[in-house]
């Protein structure tokens, strides 16, 4: 294995500056960084994979819905009653397709990729709440709100936590597209709407990214569909942190970095780049093919199977 730190120690090496603990130690850190998160959201790579399958729950009226934070993609949709994969469906195929977004329907005809909530569920034209799981919470500690109002126009509100005590907004919420806390926290910070909670955050998280999907037309009933996602890499920290990159491949940031440092440090020249392309090409190229799905001694098949629960349905009609 390599951690974080044996990876920022390879790359201070290579550049002669091996003892240091200041401004290229931080630039090799960022570098490290740039290169996991690059890397990891290239392709849809199976160590990435959601370790398990999610359900999504329609309600009657409601389009978009959250999805778990951490998660970059969804890779698959099925529905369990008629155990059929959903379809993904793009806004440049609505006309041929005669999407309805007024009426409501029973199996709507597919769904997009929504926005990006700062929290789990929206507020439906509701005042929203904060509380602190600390009375050390007071005055300097604050959260802002930023949507729009149950009017449809934009605004912000300023929360300021009272401890343990809920603090009350006088805005009517129909939906927010920014949180951002201020201060330092002690306790964990509940944001809620009535009795839905809608974001919780520990003293050390800053914030929470929930991505959607929405249906294109509008549901008329409950329904579960099962989901499979792509996670998003993890920040390296600590020094022991291992990178979500399988060993040892890991190797590939190293050089990676290096070439990013070539911008900042102008010793570094063309050289150096080659051999560090090469050497990060090879890893790449060795990457991609352990983590390909093709299995020793499988075949392929020209004719899906079908079963009859899917073959006497019409999945997609309104």
């Amino acid at each position: 294995m390599l951690t974080y730190r044996q990876l920022q120690l390879e790359v201070l090496r290579w550049i002669d500056e091996g003892g240091d603990t200041d401004t290229t130690l931080t630039l090799v850190k960022d570098a490290l960084n740039r290169s996991h998160r690059r890397l990891l959201g290239q392709r849809t790579w199976p160590f990435m994979i959601w370790p398990r399958e999610e359900s999504l729950v329609t309600v009657a009226g409601q389009r978009t819905y959250a999805l778990k934070h951490g998660i970059s993609k969804v890779l698959t949709l099925y529905d369990s009653e008629l155990r059929h994969t959903f379809p993904l469906v793009s806004r440049r195929e609505w006309e041929s397709l005669g999407v309805d977004r007024v009426g409501t329907h029973h199996v709507p005809a597919g769904v997009i990729y929504g926005d990006t909530w700062p929290v789990a569920a929206q507020p439906a034209n509701a005042a929203v709440s904060l509380v602190s799981s600390s009375a050390s919470d007071m005055t300097s500690t604050t959260v802002v709100l930023a949507g729009i109002d149950s009017s449809g126009d934009a605004t912000t509100e300023t929360l300021t936590a009272t401890g343990t005590t809920p603090a009350v907004g006088s805005v009517l919420w129909a939906h927010l597209w920014s949180v951002t806390k201020t201060g330092t926290w002690v306790g964990t910070l509940t944001l809620s709407s009535g009795s839905t909670t809608l974001l919780t955050l520990t003293a050390s998280e800053t914030a929470k990214q929930y991505p959607t999907l929405e249906f294109i037309e509008t549901p008329s009933s409950a329904r579960t569909y099962l989901y499979t996602a792509q996670r998003t890499p993890v920040t390296l920290t600590l020094d022991t942190d291992i990178p979500d990159t399988p060993y040892p491949y890991s190797e590939l940031h190293i050089y990676d970095a290096l070439l990013d440092l070539t911008t900042y440090n102008t010793e570094l020249g063309a050289k150096e780049q080659r051999l560090w392309m090469d050497r990060y090409d090879k890893l790449w190229t060795a990457l991609v093919q352990a983590a390909d799905e093709g299995i020793a001694g499988s075949r392929a098949r020209s004719i899906r199977n079908l079963t009859p629960s899917i073959r006497h349905h019409r999945p997609y009609t309104s």
